[in-house]
């Protein structure tokens, strides 16, 4: 009998084991869902806000600077009428693959804002260092291959804005 309750039990726990193991690698695929853009695969807003979160409060600390750039596809609405919202889909990654590969350090954050947005967090640099950064996303997005019949390049362009600061204590 006790050799049949020693059984059971092993079989029960490596059953449980198993079975919290598939749960652990559920709940971890959630959470990267639950932060990631589902087009772009960069991570979403609600990531971003987090991280911006994490980031303000290491800044104050620290007492570093925080840069963000901000990054909005120009004449996209005009763009996704013409083409179609699938090419204006294709548009958009590819424009998230430009901004998503231009951040090299590990700590840089590239987002999917919202719609045609996009945001990069940037700790520890300066506007000097943020402003280089937006012009080689300028480079990369002139090299695309696309066509925008309403854009007065003909091609699709970015605007994007740049902010830089060292948070202070008195500042939320």
């Amino acid at each position: 009998m006790m050799i049949v309750l020693c059984a059971v039990t092993i079989a029960l726990g490596s059953v449980l084991t198993r079975e919290l193991a598939l749960r652990e690698a559920a709940e971890q695929r959630l959470a990267r869902l639950a932060g990631t853009d589902a087009l772009t695969e960069l991570p979403n807003r609600r990531s971003f806000d987090e991280t911006i979160g994490r980031e303000w409060a290491r800044a104050q600390g620290d007492k570093t600077s925080l840069s963000l750039l901000m990054i909005d596809a120009d004449l996209f609405k005009t763009y996704n009428d013409i083409n179609g919202h699938q090419a204006g889909d294709a548009l958009l990654l590819a424009l998230a693959v430009c901004i998503g590969a231009t951040p090299k350090r590990p700590a840089d954050l590239a987002a999917r804002y919202g719609g045609e947005e996009f945001a990069i967090l940037l700790p520890d640099t300066s506007l000097s260092g943020a402003r280089d950064l937006a012009e080689q996303i300028h480079a990369q997005i002139a090299k695309l291959d696309f066509q925008h019949p309403t854009s007065p390049t003909g091609k699709p362009t970015v605007s994007i804005g740049a902010a830089s600061f060292v948070p202070q204590q008195s500042i939320t």
